[in-house]
């Protein structure tokens, strides 16, 4: 499968966002967590235990008016005190009653339920020691705060106290929760973050590696055919231009084993096919640099043959030269003799006719004639000496044409 080195960049990019995307969650889960734990915190806890603490402080401020009240004499000062401990009555009613919505456990709604009977009976007591205030009768009132009121105020004191226990135990409780949930998701953030960096570190080595790997072989294939392939190639080649016909070639460059699926797969594809084709130039370079020899050792086996022909024609042209040469001047002879055949022909016309002329004037001059005859006698003789002498050229010259026909 063909992988692109975008692909890979793009892939090891995405593992280490995918990393840093589940440390995000993972903090984000933790901090959500935190904050719902907070939350419950302040509902469960923080705001029940300041409605206790608010409650414990009105309960011991009404046991101080309830004391102050049964020795109060004074009108107004006793309606001064009944009016804020029925307004303290009230905050302590809703005060526990938005605690009471926060007990969770069995023991805490136990404690609570105690708790707030003694409180109802203790407020039944404070109601009879301001009836007996109201009726004057002081002593009555203070001996019933000290003989029933205190003692209550004791117990719930000691109810107040548990329930804060029990608050803090579990406020401990979800704090130790969110204590190990931070480290847990700590723990868990850390490792992440251990496994992006080595797992990026190692994505990012194995690309390296094997880009350079890639880019090695194809720099190493180029350089091998630029210094010595090519470089062979070219000197032989050289070499051939300037005559020299001995040197060979020999390919050197290995193709490349190691092929990965990616744009650097595809550039040594093509390295090793340039190689290839190279070797196949050379190869083509040997085969050329032997068939030139070979042919050149034929053309001068050949060159050797045609030289002793030479040789050879040479002689025998010499030789034609000089029979044309005779035949030119047998022909110049020949030319000679029918010159002056042809004057003598003319000489015999001319001789003719004034023999003619002397045979009509023959029975004239019958003596003329005479001598005329015998002009025209010596006239025959000389041509036919001319004639003869013809024929012997004609022969001589077929003799020489039949010497020439011979070479």
């Amino acid at each position: 499968m063909r992988v692109p080195i975008q692909t890979k960049l793009l892939g090891s990019a995405g593992f280490l966002l995918a990393c840093l995307l589940v440390v995000g969650l993972v903090g984000i889960s933790s901090l959500s967590s935190v904050a719902t734990t907070g939350q419950t915190i302040d509902e469960k806890v923080v705001t029940p235990t300041v409605d206790l603490a608010v409650a414990r402080a009105k309960i011991n401020r009404n046991l101080a008016l309830i004391g102050a009240r049964a020795l109060e004499t004074d009108p107004a000062g006793a309606a001064t005190i009944e009016k804020e401990l029925q307004a303290n009555r009230q905050e302590i009613e809703k005060r526990l009653a938005a605690f009471d919505k926060t007990m969770v456990t069995a023991e805490g709604r136990r404690v609570f339920d105690g708790m707030m009977a003694t409180l109802e009976q203790e407020m039944q007591t404070e109601d009879r020691v301001l009836e007996l205030a109201e009726a004057g009768r002081t002593e009555e009132a203070y001996a019933l705060t000290k003989a029933e009121i205190n003692p209550a105020f004791e117990e719930i004191e000691a109810g107040l106290d548990r329930l804060g226990v029990l608050k803090e135990q579990i406020g401990d409780g979800m704090t130790d929760d969110v204590t190990s949930t931070y480290e847990s998701r700590r723990t868990l953030s850390i490792v992440m973050m251990v496994v992006a960096l080595v797992g990026g570190f190692a994505l990012s080595f194995l690309i390296a590696r094997g880009i350079r790997r890639s880019a090695s072989d194809v720099l190493d294939r180029l350089n091998s055919l630029r210094d010595r392939d090519t470089s062979d190639l070219r000197q032989a080649l050289s070499a051939m231009a300037e005559g020299d016909l001995t040197v060979r070639v020999t390919p050197s460059t290995e193709p490349i084993e190691r092929i990965s699926r990616d744009e650097l797969g595809d550039a040594a594809a093509a390295a090793n096919e340039i190689a290839a084709a190279t070797a196949a130039t050379m190869e083509a370079y040997n085969a050329t640099q032997a068939s030139l020899s070979a042919m050149i050792g034929e053309v001068g086996q050949t060159a050797e043959t045609v030289a002793s022909s030479s040789e050879q024609m040479a002689s025998t042209s010499e030789e034609g030269g000089r029979a044309v040469s005779e035949i030119a001047h047998a022909v110049s002879d020949v030319a000679a003799g029918a010159e002056r055949q042809v004057r003598m022909v003319e000489q015999s016309r001319i001789a003719i006719e004034e023999t003619s002329r002397l045979a009509d004037d023959t029975r004239v001059r019958a003596d003329e004639g005479a001598a005329a005859a015998m002009q025209a006698t010596d006239a025959m003789a000389a041509v036919r000496s001319s004639s003869a002498a013809v024929s012997e050229a004609m022969a001589s010259l077929a003799a020489k044409s039949d010497e020439i026909g011979g070479i």
